[in-house]
């Protein structure tokens, strides 16, 4: 059987798509001792990934995402990328903004030169309640709690002015028991505590707040004012419960929740005095050591995208991540601890498909390769063979199959035949499969209904569909080096905006090999009239690169929305690293 990649193409959500809560899906460089200030000075370089969705798993366009200076925005799938961007190893910050949410943030530790996946899932701003300003007084929080405010005890936010109206408050509470907790809360539950030293936390409830005028104008508490946040306890977590409790806020310049005081327990409750408003959360702080593993099927092929979720029996926290392409989780677990690790289906079947109890003690723990068998009925084993618009067998082909938000891609073999398996929360399934011709650059799509166990699909054809991609030649001091990006691998972004058009296309389907290329170039959406490339860059160089002399871009095609934007280009460009290449360019990428 032939070896199952991850699917990834730019009309499907990503199949690798990470939540670093305590884990990384990437090899970190060094084990952090539990007692370690707090350094987060050295810088590497890596690529990050992600999708941002609202609380219904919705993807989220056009939303705002920035890490240090790099700031872009989602495409229609919710998916964002930075390419080989230099950032803080220890803790980058990813910061993502869009009207009527709540800012949503994810700090990621960053491996030398690997990819990292995450997704970030935004809270919606509604359920807004008022109070008077001047008077103050107690009110609810949405999802849970209470916040009690003094009177007089606002100011605006931007310059101190004290705020005499109505103030509108959206607000969260997080269930730390929730099983979006990993996706919806600031940062990865990594902390610095009064004395600037690293930890990880068991949380026991988190809350966020943003106070507006009728203006629509941030608020905040007023300079020697406190408020009373007052968190409820779950049920399930109240024997573990302490008498007090640290209070944490998250810093959104660090990207790590901060040590600010504590909460008393009141009856079913903590409650506690906060001087302004973040994120806020009541946690105990641990110790903690290295941990991974790489998940396998029966036949030795890497489990991707699957979720790794981490309890500590004695407090009941979490840890969560997800695997990569090669099937490994790494990240930090509680010390001296026994842990019950469980391996989760992939979104949105969430279901326990693998369990087993883990001791840490204080040094590092591996537990190698985890074998896990998929049950047989969310298991659908596929086969056919792909023809060309001919009628001849696809050797240099492949087939994607996607159902719901799982996805797989196979190649063809010598005779045009090919063999998948696929993961299903439920079987039967709607699938979309798609037949891929690499030589002639046609696909072809069809629906067909899986059962669990064994699915002949005959013959499929690639045929009928050209698809997208970016095929590129860099030439430094005569030696050439040839990158082509296409489907299905690669994600294709193709936008007219403001009187240029980018076009951006990246592949990672090799393990530890990225490749990437953006452009840009300007002149109307037509194929007439002149076109010249304004900016460049691949992932031959560390950063953007100059055009010393004019480069024309030959335009064949630009239609409208959906259809093709395709031309050519050859031209001189220089970077910090290469100072001098041409770059020979051809291209047909989907307008969005």
């Amino acid at each position: 059987m032939h070896s199952v990649k991850i699917f990834r193409a730019s009309l499907l959500l990503m199949a690798l798509v990470t939540t670093l809560t305590l884990f990384n899906s990437c090899k970190r460089n060094t084990i952090y001792d539990p007692g370690t200030t707090f350094d987060n000075s050295q810088t590497t370089q890596g690529t990050i990934f992600g999708q941002i969705v609202a609380e219904d798993g919705t993807p989220i366009k056009d939303a705002d995402v920035k890490v240090g200076s790099n700031v872009c925005k989602t495409d229609n799938n919710g998916v964002f990328h930075f390419s080989k961007i230099t950032t803080a190893q220890n803790a980058t910050l990813i910061t993502v903004t869009k009207a009527n949410y709540f800012t949503g943030y994810r700090t990621l530790r960053i491996s030398t030169n690997k990819d990292h996946y995450t997704r970030i899932m935004m809270i919606e701003m509604k359920n807004a309640v008022t109070f008077n300003a001047i008077t103050g007084g107690t009110v609810n929080v949405n999802g849970g709690g209470s916040i009690t405010f003094p009177a007089n005890s606002v100011v605006y936010k931007s310059n101190g002015t004290p705020y005499n109206g109505t103030v509108t408050m959206y607000s969260k509470w997080l269930d730390p028991t929730g099983n979006t907790l990993n996706e919806l809360m600031p940062g990865d539950l990594r902390a610095i505590d009064a004395n600037n030293a690293e930890k990880i936390l068991a949380s026991f409830g988190m809350m966020g707040v943003e106070l507006f005028d009728n203006s629509n104008t941030p608020l905040q508490l007023a300079t020697g004012k406190t408020a009373k946040l007052s968190f409820p306890i779950p049920s399930s977590l109240a024997p573990y419960a302490p008498n007090s409790i640290p209070f944490w806020y998250f810093d959104a310049v660090t990207g790590m929740w901060k040590e600010d005081g504590s909460a008393t327990k009141q009856g079913n409750s903590y409650v506690g005095d906060v001087k302004h408003f973040t994120w806020w959360n009541c946690d105990i702080p641990g110790p903690f050591v290295n941990f991974d593993l790489i998940l396998t099927d029966n036949l030795g092929s890497p489990l991707s995208n699957l979720h790794v979720r981490v309890t500590n029996a004695a407090t009941t926290g979490q840890a969560h991540g997800y695997t990569n392409g090669a099937g490994m989780v790494t990240g930090n677990i509680p010390a001296n601890a026994t842990l019950t690790l469980d391996v989760l289906a992939p979104y949105p079947c969430n279901n326990v498909i693998y369990t087993q109890t883990v001791t840490t003690l204080s040094s590092p723990i591996s537990l190698g390769t985890v074998i896990v068998t998929v049950p047989s009925v969310n298991l659908a084993t596929i086969t056919g063979t792909v023809l060309d618009c001919s009628g001849n067998p696809v050797s240099n082909g492949y087939v994607g199959i996607t159902t719901g938000l799982n996805a797989v891609i196979v190649p063809t073999n010598a005779t045009g035949a090919f063999n998948a398996s696929l993961y299903s929360c439920t079987l039967p399934a709607s699938s979309t499969v798609t037949a891929y011709d690499m030589t002639a650059s046609e696909s072809g799509s069809s629906t067909v209904t899986l059962n669990s166990g064994m699915n002949n699909l005959g013959a499929l054809t690639a045929c009928g569909t050209q698809f997208q991609y970016i095929t590129w030649t860099s030439t430094v001091s005569g030696i050439p080096t040839i990158t082509t990006i296409n489907e299905p691998f690669g994600l294709f972004y193709g936008n007219f905006a403001s009187g240029t058009t980018s076009i951006t296309a990246e592949d990672s389907s090799s393990l530890g090999s990225f490749h990437y290329i953006n452009f840009t170039f300007n002149g109307l959406d037509l194929t007439t009239g002149a076109h010249d490339v304004v900016s460049y860059q691949d992932h031959l160089e560390n950063g953007p690169c100059t055009t010393p002399t004019t480069i024309p871009v030959t335009v064949t095609s630009y239609q409208a929305v959906g259809g093709y934007i395709s031309g050519s280009f050859t031209g001189a460009v220089s970077g910090g690293t290469i100072p001098l290449r041409t770059i020979t360019c051809n291209f047909k990428v989907k307008r969005q």
